[in-house]
């Protein structure tokens, strides 16, 4: 993997003489005769909660987006039960028309763009 990346994986390379054979006994030796580099530090664990605005924003978005689902379901629902005779093709777009107008009336981009910039932002950091 090193040869076909270029990257140094161990740190350090094993050259034998030509025509030598690897030992690995004496390799095994080497490394049993190391010591000990201790126990490994401890790590506290990060928890992150959600600002109660950021909370807001995303159930404004959760709502925006059952509400306009329950419209068009609605709308979509009575054009495919046939109450609506010859209207039903008129009513299903009126049910996709209906998902994306409540989407637009319950607008909140300007905060999810803001939480979405700063998401970003930290990532990259």
């Amino acid at each position: 993997m090193e040869g076909a990346t270029g990257v140094a994986l161990f740190g350090f390379a094993l050259k034998a003489p030509a025509g030598a054979f690897f030992n690995l006994d004496a390799l095994w030796r080497e490394v049993e005769g190391l010591s000990s580099p201790g126990p490994a530090p401890a790590l506290n664990a990060v928890t992150l909660q959600p600002s109660a605005d950021a909370r807001a924003v995303g159930f404004a978005e959760t709502r925006r987006n059952v509400i306009a689902g329950v419209a068009a379901l609605f709308l979509a629902g009575i054009a495919i039960s046939g109450y609506a005779k010859g209207f039903g093709i008129i009513l299903f777009g009126l049910a996709i028309a209906a998902f994306f107008w409540v989407r637009a009336l319950f607008d909140n981009s300007e905060a999810m763009r803001r939480y979405k910039a700063a998401f970003h932002n930290a990532e990259a950091k």
